[in-house]
């Protein structure tokens, strides 16, 4: 039986992607279809061309002496230069693919976009105060943030320095784009995930001054304005310090399970489960998984329906995980990874504005300068 993965692209084991968008394809100008208002702000057309073309041009920056927080993104002097040497932009994508968020820093703030896949337009966009980008949450640069239901999107003001005093989110409206609330956390954090929903978030709250790779999962309650007192753990690791190294992430269809592979813990490399909705977690040891030391060129692909969670390894499966039951096949074992007749699973390329033309926008359409009336 054939089955699909919706996979990130893997990358080089040696070369840097260049830019989250890696499928080389044509990709249209994106449309700002009509005038807004918004905040009081105003977004350029010069502004909007420049985030497409940074998505679309800047490779991700490399880590400064290893640096683990930089390479994961969330080091505010890991910015990488877009178009003409500007600070990059970010994307997240919904998980149903009829919506992307573009992100790009300014020098007032950040310039916030919604853009329409269907029509290839930005329609709606606004700017925002304090250096907030949409989250990376692993070393490849997957980003998170947007909740299933469009309702809610996080923004992270990256870190400055490590360990630091404090750390702060937005929470955006993700139809108006308003801030609707901005957190401020004692300690230092960075953003992991949400709930379809966007009633609760998910943090990393590093654990050591000195070691990032040491850290908690915490739960925050949007509505009560509060971290949840215990910390999100497999009960099976209860009393185990959680370590490790994000290298990429995976999405259920729904929207509901974050699954990350970890590379460096321990107890060698796992995939951490993360039900979002309910804020419990199970990590998944790959001892049956012949995978090197680095983890670089490995991607995590959902199948269609959720069930299956596979590992690919420079485009080739080497492992599968059943996600009703957690049970982890190597690539060749009975039902793992392959149709009736043995072929490898095929697998869909869904990341970020990849959905663009994988939508097939081809016509060149002209942006728009968008005017946004004062407050």
């Amino acid at each position: 039986m054939d089955r699909d993965y919706r996979l990130r692209i893997p990358e080089s084991t040696e070369l840097p992607l260049q830019g989250p968008l890696q499928l080389r394809r044509p990709y249209a100008w994106l449309t700002a279809p009509k005038e807004d208002e918004m905040n009081g702000r105003s977004c350029s057309t010069a502004l909007l061309g420049t985030a497409i073309a940074a998505l679309l041009a800047a490779p991700p920056a490399l880590a400064k002496d290893g640096g683990y927080l930089e390479a994961k993104g969330v080091v505010a002097s890991n910015a990488a230069p877009g178009a003409g040497g500007g600070p990059a932009a970010r994307e997240v994508a919904s998980q149903s693919g009829d919506a992307v968020f573009v992100a790009l820093p300014t020098d007032g703030g950040t310039a916030l976009a919604r853009v329409d896949p269907n029509s290839g337009g930005a329609v709606r966009s606004a700017s925002v105060d304090g250096g907030f980008t949409i989250p990376t949450v692993a070393l490849d640069r997957s980003t998170s943030g947007l909740s299933a239901d469009g309702s809610t999107v996080v923004l992270a003001q990256p870190l400055v320095r490590f360990p630091q005093q404090r750390t702060r989110l937005q929470v955006i409206d993700g139809k108006s784009l308003r801030v609707r609330d901005t957190i401020t956390l004692p300690g230092t954090y960075s953003f992991d995930a949400i709930s379809p929903d966007g009633a609760l978030l998910y943090l990393i709250q590093y654990t050591s001054p000195t070691d990032p790779s040491r850290y908690l999962v915490r739960a925050y309650d949007v509505a009560t304005e509060r971290l949840l007192r215990a910390p999100v753990v497999d009960p099976s690791e209860s009393g185990r310090p959680m370590t490790g190294r994000p290298v990429t992430r995976a999405m259920s269809p729904d929207g509901r399970w974050a699954y990350t592979l970890y590379q460096g813990s321990d107890e060698g490399p796992f995939v951490h489960a993360l039900d979002t909705a309910r804020h419990r977690a199970v990590c998944i040891d790959l001892d049956g998984i012949d995978l090197p030391k680095s983890l670089s060129s490995t991607r995590l692909g959902v199948s269609a329906d959720g069930h299956e969670l596979g590992i690919v390894r420079s485009g080739a499966e080497v492992g599968q995980i059943d996600t009703q039951t957690f049970t982890v096949s190597a690539a060749g074992s009975p039902g793992a990874g392959a149709g009736a007749d043995g072929a490898p699973w095929p697998l869909i390329a869904t990341t970020g504005l990849g959905m663009l033309a994988l939508a097939g926008l081809a016509s060149r359409t002209v942006l728009r300068r968008r005017r946004l009336a004062s407050g």
